[in-house]
């Protein structure tokens, strides 16, 4: 911490960041149509009395928004606001995984299993099903793109018959 003795005559901005500049980060417009694949939460009642529905959508290489939904009006406000965040990081060029990686860190009182996994709270399960399809896209790109010419060619011999 620094002193001052003297008395302040004026003050300046130094480096003041240039209005006109574009910002740092890109965001990726968002298609007319995607692709989007729906999950079913169930948690105990004892977490939730309703289900949680959400809703990835992605353009066939990355997830670009993210739609939270439940009956439960009490906590909707919430669900639109982390669904709002989580999906502005989705279409900048900044990795979202660490945003995602918050939400499986999350801890709760009431923790649940769910198809044997174990899930803190619901924001980890929200999580894990995020990052699932973020691997599961990552997974596609590399399989690389199929010719349509080759995808309807029948095999040379029958799979089942041994020669």
């Amino acid at each position: 911490m620094k002193i001052i003795d003297k008395k302040i005559k004026s003050i300046s901005v130094i480096n003041q960041p240039d209005r006109n500049q574009p910002p740092q980060y890109e965001v990726t417009p968002i298609p007319e149509i995607l692709n989007a694949k729906r999950y079913k939460i169930t948690p105990p009642e004892t977490v939730s009395k309703n289900a949680l529905y959400i809703i990835v959508t992605d353009d066939g290489e990355r997830v670009l928004e993210l739609f939270l939904m439940s009956k439960d009006v009490s906590i909707n406000s919430y669900l639109i606001t982390i669904a709002r965040l989580i999906s502005a990081t989705f279409r900048t060029q900044i990795n979202p995984t660490y945003s995602i990686q918050e939400l499986i860190e999350s801890q709760s009182v009431s923790g649940y299993f769910h198809k044997g996994t174990y899930y803190n709270s619901i924001m980890h399960h929200i999580g894990s099903i995020i990052l699932g399809r973020i691997n599961e896209l990552k997974r596609l790109s590399t399989i690389g793109d199929v010719d349509e010419a080759d995808q309807n060619q029948p095999p040379e011999r029958c799979v089942n018959c041994v020669e």
